[in-house]
Order: C-alpha cells, then structure tokens, then sequence
C-alpha cells in the first residue's frame, strides 16, 4: 500500500515516544495508522489474514468485538471483510499492529447490525475504528503463471481443480506428501480442503505453478495430522494447476 510506515523506536526522549502515529486515509476515507510495524514481507492484496482485534463504534467509543475476549485470533480471507478491511490490512507485516478508523460507506454502510436482545450492536452509517494485529498470513509466491482458465475466486462458490502438488514442513523443510511421487494427480473442491488451499489457489491459471506457505491455523491445527504433520506446523506447498471446473 502506499502509506509511508513509521521509523521503528530505538528508545529516545519521552515526548518522542509518546507521540502519536502518522495517519494516512485511503482513496474511499479508511485513516491508517501503524502503531507498531512489524517484520518480514507484508500482507497482499486480497491475502488470508490470522489477526487479533478490536472493534469499536468512533462515535462514544462502545465495544461491538473482540478477538482477545474470545481468546484465540480470528482467521479469514480479506475478500470476506469489509472494505475498511481490504484497504487498511494490506502492507501489514507480522506482528504489527494498527488502528484503521473506517467511515461507515466503507463499512456496514446503512445497516444495522443486531446484538443480544435486538438492539443495535452497530447502529445503521456507523464509523468504526479497529485495533489489529497481525498474528500471520497466507503467503503466495508465484513461480509460473498460467495461460489457461482462471480459478474463480468466489469464495461462496468455490470451484474444483485438477493439481500435482508436493507438501513440506516449513521448519525443517521435510516432504509429508506428493502427488508427483504417485504419479497421479488430485481433484478436489476448494470448499474440502485445508482453508490455505481454500484462498490461496482462486487466481491461478491452467498450467501455472504457485508456492503456498501457509500458517498452521490455516492448515492442521494445532492437533496437526499425525504422523507426518505435527501440531501447529506452518506447511509449504508447491502446486501446479492442471485443471479447473
């Protein structure tokens, strides 16, 4: 994205620590502000976020949600969200945090959305402000790019695909499972697959190959599948598109 980042704090005089983060508004009014940066490649365009957060109503500053509150962070493609969302996430890197103050047009617009006994837990043109952090990502490196039929990426009618694809453990780099080596590719919907695969193949091409690193909570779990993929283990894949349906 193109807001300029803040310099990370290396100590200095107190007023310097405590001054407020630069704010930066997008095309549609979404005013960005990085409170921590944090490390390593930044979240993509329209990319699968693990994320803690906090939602409030800008006006009179009440609660609507909470992340922390439930106890575990929330996991979800950013073509999910909204827009507020998909504008203000994007550029983040691991372990960062920022407060995106949303006007309600990118938002929940003009409706209301209900809480607990049918009051207004987000009352209709609504400016929010969220707090996010970034726990980890889906990361899409493409290696070739196809020329043939595109996977559709609606996520609400996900599409079936004919791949070759070799899995890895990040850590250690160790192969768990190749279709190569059975010499036999896989078909499968994208509604039945591990959410990496889920949002990380919509975008590709026939005949395209596409590295997946994906986050364990976007894999296996923290129960991983024994005995090959252990618990909470980030997963590399490496996948050619052979077909779409």
């Amino acid at each position: 994205m193109s807001a300029k980042k803040p310099k990370k704090s290396s100590g200095g005089s107190p007023s310097a620590q405590s001054a407020a983060p630069p704010a930066f508004p997008t095309a549609s009014g979404v005013v960005i502000e990085d409170v921590i940066v944090g490390d390593g490649p930044g979240v993509p365009v329209g990319g699968a976020v693990v994320a803690h957060y906090r939602g409030t109503l800008k006006d009179g500053g009440a609660e609507f949600d909470s992340s922390h509150k439930r106890g575990e962070p929330a996991v979800f493609p950013l073509a999910g969200v909204i827009k507020g969302w998909q504008e203000g996430v994007p550029g983040m890197q691991r372990g960062g945090k920022r407060r995106l103050t949303i006007p309600a047009a990118a938002g929940y617009g003009s409706r209301s959305i209900p809480g607990p006994g049918g009051k207004a837990l987000i009352p209709a043109n609504s400016d929010l402000v969220f707090e996010i952090e970034i726990v980890n990502f889906l990361i899409i490196e493409e290696i070739k790019v196809g020329t043939g039929k595109v996977v559709p990426t609606d996520m609400y009618q996900p599409a079936t695909v004919e791949v070759h694809y070799v899995g890895t453990l990040k850590d250690s780099g160790k192969k768990f499972d190749s279709s190569i080596d059975r010499d036999e590719p896989i078909e499968f919907a994208l509604d039945e697959v591990i959410p990496g695969w889920t949002y990380g193949v919509p975008g590709m091409r026939v005949g395209g190959k596409r590295r997946l690193t994906i986050p364990w909570q976007m894999a296996y779990g923290a129960d991983g599948s024994p005995p090959d993929i252990p618990g909470k283990a980030d997963l590399v894949f490496e996948i050619e598109l052979l077909g779409v349906k």
